[in-house]
């Protein structure tokens, strides 16, 4: 029986076929019995099927027989009815009601149509279909009459299966037609991966009688397994470059595809349904040749992989020296690329065979200068010869227009490679009868009226189309991330409500209990409470001991708590001048910044443990102690929190401030005691200044040394104006020292 093919005669059913088709009836159920009603929907007419039920009287198998026999031998009306083909038959199965017979004998004869099937009923497909009809139109999936407004998907995907039925390889143009839209693209690479499955599908052409005037051409051995080593290259080569990124850390897979979709526009539909980096790269390699990989070339410079920048330039050389030098004879229906199955997406360059030393590197050149920066997306298919050479290229829809305009603007370029005909899509750009003839007035004239071609006019129409509906896409993407997003929002806003709730409730309810704890434990606490209070506070001897002596890195937490408990808030610059006056260096200050990246918090805290650990000159500034560390923060002007920590753990400080703050007070205390004072408490320069100044280094000498108060006390007592002070200050030293 014949097989599907191409739509024509060529797939019609013999009068040879009748056994294998009563044999396919009866595998399938199909009894018989109506054998007169499929007659009628085949094309019998009436007046046959009347004769043949005459001659057959109640032996339906000898009816059916004789009806197959008249539909076969093209009968009455059965070639307006499709003639004797298999999806006639199923047609009129279906009419007929025979919907299983007809299911079962399109999945065994029709293995695309079984393919088909498993979409027909996808929303996303239906919904699509009628935004497409231009580009299903122009590749003669459906009829021209199809192409109105309110055109259902379910009634356009009939015309694509009846299409189908014919031409089984108008399958994989209909994949390629669902890959130029986001919403299809999905479905269009499973239908393609199905399609070249079943029918083990290679890259080469297929060949049909429009392409029969071409003659066939043979490589030289030699010749044709240079080509197979540089197949097996291309394909180690992005093998390599993506085991290359995979290793990396960065760039990730997100990485990757959001730098591809961001210069190389034309590729985002089919970008949005790769899951890793294997697919990015198939994809890739689909718009690449194994003359021109610029695109892979463009992803790795723009990710700055220099291993695999390495691996490209083994494989250019590679195709410079096997493939790029070669005489285009030597080339003739060779592979380069996947080919494009859309018209709309196919270039055409006619170059005179009169330009004899016309070689494989002539013709890449040409593409680069010709279409400039799209020429990444322009990938040499295969070079054919009849009395020119026919150079197929393949290109993304989207990008006509720039294609257009590059070629337009490039006519040089045609001139110097003596082309006779450029086509891109449906458009014939440029045509010279005669090369070595032609004119500029001819060439400008050709140009000028090519603003009201009909081809020019389709091809923008399918350009556009398909712009239209992956912007519209696009928009709804982003709609339904923002209605994500406010949904989000709302969420939260409720969730923080609930939370404030529950914090007042709990809030509430600890109130209580501490109410209640309160009155249970207040009378049974008495002097406990104020022993424990100065034990936290660190007014006993071991923190006096700690708080004066040398710390150690085991006293980091000490030091970070005792911060906290002043509210500071540093930035990083201070951090940077306090760690210079504690007696770091620049070095590990500079060191700190960069490893935290100008965190505060942490640089602080890494500065403190240098301190601690007494790194550079800190011991030449008094050590890791607290009275360093306080007179640190006065020289940066943190006044404030030095007075903070003076308070926490120089109780004898806080006496000596709160005793001598009064400003006629200190003056008093100044002039009477002053030389007292330098003798009695070692200091070796003599106090100069004002009376702030003085006070502010005689308050550092007692917190060095906590017992300095009680000297500057005795030395008060000595003189009647301050006898008072000192005995007040010298009986609130003692009662500390109790403690």
């Amino acid at each position: 029986m014949a097989s599907p093919g191409p739509a024509g005669n060529t797939n019609q059913l013999q009068i040879t076929d009748l056994a294998e088709l009563l044999q396919l009836l009866s595998r399938h159920g199909y009894s018989g019995a109506s054998y007169y009603n499929l007659g009628l929907f085949l094309g019998l007419s009436t007046a046959t099927l009347d004769v043949i039920k005459e001659n057959n009287k109640g032996d339906v198998v000898s009816c059916l027989r004789e009806c197959l026999t008249k539909w076969l031998q093209k009968a009455d009306d059965v070639q307006k009815k499709g003639g004797p083909t298999i999806y006639s038959l199923v047609s009129a199965l279906r009419e007929l009601g025979e919907n299983g017979v007809a299911d079962g004998i399109d999945m065994e004869k029709h293995p695309a149509c079984r393919i088909l099937a498993c979409y027909t009923s996808n929303q996303s497909l239906l919904s699509a279909l009628p935004q497409l009809t231009e580009l299903l139109c122009s590749e003669k999936l459906i009829k021209e009459v199809m192409l109105i407004a309110t055109v259902e998907g379910k009634d356009l995907l009939i015309q694509i299966k009846e299409t189908v039925c014919n031409d089984y390889r108008k399958l994989e143009t209909f994949a390629e037609i669902l890959r130029e839209v986001t919403t299809t693209v999905g479905i269009g690479n499973a239908i393609k991966k199905d399609y070249r499955e079943l029918y083990c599908s290679n890259d080469l052409p297929e060949m049909d009688e429009s392409s029969a005037k071409y003659p066939k051409f043979y490589l030289p051995l030699k010749m044709a397994t240079k080509f197979m080593s540089m197949r097996v290259k291309f394909s180690n080569t992005f093998k390599k470059v993506g085991v290359i990124i995979k290793e990396k850390p960065i760039p990730t897979f997100e990485d990757v595809r959001s730098t591809l979709r961001f210069f190389c526009r034309p590729l985002r539909p089919q970008l949005a349904v790769c899951q890793d980096i294997d697919d990015i790269l198939e994809l890739i390699s689909d718009n690449s040749s194994l003359i021109d990989i610029s695109l892979l070339e463009s992803l790795v410079d723009e990710l700055n992989i220099d291993e695999a920048k390495e691996v490209l330039l083994e494989y250019n050389d590679k195709a410079a020296k096997e493939l790029n030098k070669k005489d285009l004879t030597q080339c003739l229906g060779e592979i380069f690329s996947s080919i494009s199955l859309l018209q709309c997406e196919t270039i055409t360059i006619l170059v005179d065979k009169s330009h004899a030393k016309f070689i494989l590197d002539d013709v890449r050149i040409c593409l680069k200068n010709l279409f400039e920066n799209s020429s990444p997306l322009v990938r040499l298919n295969v070079i054919k010869e009849d009395n020119s050479f026919t150079i197929t290229c393949s290109f993304p829809l989207t990008i006509f227009k720039q294609l257009i305009r590059a070629a337009l603007n490039n006519i040089d370029v045609l001139k110097e490679n003596k082309v006779k005909r450029l086509t891109i899509g449906y458009c014939t750009v440029y045509e010279v009868k005669d090369t070595s003839t032609a004119t500029t007035t001819e060439i400008d004239e050709y140009i000028s009226s090519l603003s009201t071609s009909s081809g020019l006019m389709k091809q923008l129409m399918l350009s556009l189309s398909v712009q239209l509906i992956n912007s519209k896409e696009e928009v709804n993407t982003l709609t339904e991330k923002n209605m994500e997003i406010k949904k989000e929002v709302e969420s939260m806003k409720k969730e923080a409500e609930s939370s404030k709730k529950e914090v007042k409730s709990l809030k509430e309810t600890l109130d209580t209990k501490n109410k209640m704890l309160t009155a249970i434990i207040e009378p049974r606490i008495g002097k406990k409470i104020d022993l424990m209070t100065r034990q936290d506070r660190g007014y006993n001897e071991a923190t006096l001991d700690k708080n004066y002596g040398q710390l150690t890195i085991a006293d980091l937490a000490y030091i970070d708590n005792l911060l906290h408990m002043t509210r500071h808030d540093f930035t990083t610059a201070n951090v940077y001048k306090l760690g210079l006056q504690l007696g770091l260096s620049a070095d590990t200050l500079d060191f700190i910044h960069r490893k935290w990246n100008k965190d505060a918090t942490h640089c602080l805290r890494e500065c403190l443990k240098e301190w601690l650990k007494q790194a550079d000159d800190v011991r030449s500034k008094g050590g890791a102690t607290i009275p360093a560390l306080i007179k640190a923060l006065r020289k940066i002007g943190e006044t404030a929190i030095a007075d903070g920590i003076c308070n926490e753990c120089h109780p004898a400080c806080c006496i000596f401030k709160r005793h001598i703050s009064d400003q006629s007070m200190s003056d008093t205390i100044l002039q009477l005691a002053l030389n007292h004072v330098e003798r009695e408490l070692g200091i070796m320069d003599p106090l100069t200044g004002g009376a702030k100044v003085q006070l502010s280094l005689i308050q550092d000498f007692v917190c060095t040394h906590y017992q300095n108060l009680d000297k500057f006390a005795t030395v008060l007592q000595q003189f009647p104006s301050t006898e008072a002070i000192g005995a007040i200050i010298r009986k609130k030293y003692s009662k500390q020292q109790s403690v």
